[in-house]
């Protein structure tokens, strides 16, 4: 019975060493990954609104808008 508990208390404090062991790892550098993550949204965010600034530009009353400012700013200027 003792051979057995030796045994079982030798692989608990192997188990709970290498439990230590791996939660030092993650909580030296919990943030791992984190700024991949947040990289993808923004990327994802950037292009979201790259396309709906190109629908709003597309459009015909935007675009008369916009070349009449041009032109605006082009006869001030010159």
């Amino acid at each position: 019975m003792t051979a057995l508990y030796v045994r079982i208390s030798q692989a608990m404090d192997s188990g709970v060493r290498a439990l230590h062991a791996r939660l030092s790892v993650v909580l030296a550098r919990p943030e791992s990954g984190a700024i991949t993550a947040e990289y993808a949204v923004i990327m994802v965010a950037a292009a979201t609104l790259a396309g709906v600034l190109l629908a709003i530009v597309k459009s015909p009353s935007t675009r008369t808008l916009l070349m009449g400012l041009v032109k605006k700013a082009l006869s001030a200027v010159g």
